[in-house]
């Protein structure tokens, strides 16, 4: 299904076009906080008004927003796309093919989320094309296949965001012989250097900086590990070798610590790391069947952490795992942070707010806004929320 840009529903106030933009993956810092203020505290009858709603093709891709832009990604029967509409009116600006479709039982086209850099959109296709495009006009700058790297299109395709931490883009593409981790220069797509010899997980790098060091955090099928920004392993914990699935990224927890989750009886650890004399050391405080985030990641709020468990939405404190409350009938959702709210997308359309507090589960709104399979987790930015599934995007006023 091409998107044509059809606006269904629209409100006749603007969006606000100057606050916080989300640029990537799980926002600002990767990490599910929105940098937001105003926000409704409570919803009225029938959820938060809507700007407006559009057909979108066929993907998990969450959408990046910048100013009156957003960006995400869809597919039709021809292949997979990479897209620009207006944020006032959800209107396509401009649609740029990247590869062949990806199918799959549980649900066709692109898995990953642009990154928004500069003058450029950085995305990846389920089949392996990661492409730089024009912000402008999409227009392509450059692209590579990173199944050169050695890799083949993993079960459930290639999913991973795109960092880009100055001048590099880095992405784990699943590569052997060390080339699971690649830095890729951002301007060009040529290679700077690639690392690890571990296999891909569906996961996504962080970005994280301890002790005036900056580095890189990885999840692989074998290892939580980090990198220097020239490829150097620095440090890595074993995290449940034999599994290969686990798409919820690295979650920094207060400056100092990483936590890890997985679904499949899997379960989570947290590490525990120091710097000094340049070096960065690493320590596992506990690995237990405490969270089993499934495709989406936890949110942090000092050491206490919101997440789904399976199929549970779970509040817990990460150091002591001591858990806090539980709400069940969500099924495994999604969430996003911001100004002591959270914002949940249940995964068949329920929206929920919910305070983000670890004395009770206490709902602030509800609102169906979407049928079917709700696996893309929502976008905050410049006070509207976004939320998608395989067939409709949606904008919401929630400031």
């Amino acid at each position: 299904m091409l998107l044509k840009g059809l606006c269904l529903i629209t409100m006749t106030a603007l969006l606000p076009v100057s606050a916080a933009d989300w640029l990537q993956f799980r926002g600002p810092n990767r990490d599910g906080v929105a940098i937001e203020k105003g926000l409704l505290r409570a919803w009225p009858e029938g959820g938060p008004k809507e700007f407006w709603r559009v057909p979108v093709g066929a993907a998990f891709s969450a959408i990046s927003v910048e100013g009156d832009k957003l960006y995400t990604m869809d597919s039709d029967d021809a292949g997979e796309y990479v897209l620009c509409a207006d944020a006032k009116t959800g209107k396509t600006i401009w649609r740029t093919e990247l590869d062949a479709l990806f199918t799959n039982n549980f649900g066709n086209g692109p898995r990953s989320t642009p990154t928004v850099e500069g003058d450029t959109v950085y995305a990846l296709a389920s089949r392996g094309t990661l492409a730089a495009v024009n912000k402008a006009d999409g227009s392509l700058i450059w692209k590579t296949d990173i199944k050169t790297f050695g890799s083949e299109i993993p079960t459930w395709a290639f999913c991973a965001a795109p960092l880009i931490v100055d001048d590099q883009l880095i992405l784990e593409t699943g590569g052997k012989d060390g080339k699971n981790l690649v830095s890729f220069n951002k301007k060009n797509g040529e290679v700077n250097w690639t690392a690890s010899n571990d296999d891909q997980a569906y996961s996504s790098p962080v970005l994280m900086e301890l002790g005036g060091i900056r580095h890189i955090v990885a999840l692989s099928k074998e290892h939580i590990a980090g990198f220097t920004l020239d490829g150097k392993e620095m440090w890595k914990q074993a995290f449940v070798q034999e599994l290969g699935i686990k798409p919820a990224p690295p979650l920094i927890i207060e400056g100092d610590k990483i936590f890890v989750s997985a679904s499949y009886d899997a379960g989570a650890k947290l590490v525990q790391l120091k710097a000094s004399g340049g070096e960065i050391q690493s320590e596992s405080l506990w690995e237990a069947k405490v969270m089993n985030n499934h495709f989406n990641g936890s949110v942090a709020q000092g050491r206490i952490i919101y997440g789904f468990h399976k199929a549970t939405f779970k509040c817990m404190d990460v150091v002591t795992q001591e858990q806090k409350w539980v709400k069940r009938g969500l099924g495994k959702g999604s969430l996003i942070m911001s100004d002591g709210l959270l914002f949940v997308m249940g995964e068949r359309g329920r929206l929920v707010l919910v305070e983000a507090t670890p004395k009770a589960y206490t709902e602030k709104g509800s609102m169906q806004v979407l049928t079917g399979r709700c696996w893309t987790q929502p976008t905050l930015s410049n006070g509207v929320l976004y939320v998608r599934n395989n067939k409709e995007m949606v904008a919401l006023k929630v400031k």
